[in-house]
């Protein structure tokens, strides 16, 4: 175990750098917003189509992804040890499902400005969080030194 710094403008300098970078933030804020756009579409699928069969099953089972994306994205937005790992598996899978339900939907004839602003979303979103694996691992490795010297700042 490392001896804490023991000079407070060291600790301020950790401390400073411990700061979520903006690239993490915006990350987060692209997955909650393609989490709302998802969930839009599933209840728009909900609420004004009529499916039959097992289609209609679809768009509630839409919404699972978009409630694991959404905790994801709130935990990617203050740099949680686990939203990196999260925000990844769940943004893939909001683009996966979600870009076979707007194709599926879109073969039946049904065009939707939200499903495609939707699809487009989640792309964003995975990209957005693959462009924020950097910055979160820098800040990652900061707070474990810091727990390591004594130091709690996992808020």
């Amino acid at each position: 175990m490392t001896a804490p710094p023991s000079n407070p403008e060291d600790i301020d300098a950790l401390l400073d750098q411990i700061q979520v970078p903006k690239e993490v933030r915006a990350a987060g804020a692209a997955l909650l917003l393609a989490a709302a756009f998802v969930g839009l579409f599933a209840l728009q699928n909900l609420v004004f189509v009529h499916w039959f069969g097992w289609y209609g099953c679809v768009p509630v089972a839409l919404l699972l992804p978009v409630v694991a994306a959404a905790l994801a994205g709130v935990g990617l937005v203050r740099a949680r040890p686990w939203s990196l790992r999260a925000a990844l598996a769940s943004s893939g899978l909001l683009l996966v499902a979600d870009g076979a339900w707007v194709i599926l939907i879109y073969r039946s004839g049904i065009v939707s400005p939200l499903g495609i602003a939707s699809a487009g979303g989640g792309a964003l979103a995975l990209l957005f969080v693959l462009a924020a694996a950097r910055p979160f691992a820098k800040v990652a490795a900061v707070r474990r030194r810091l727990r390591e010297a004594g130091y709690d700042v996992d808020l």
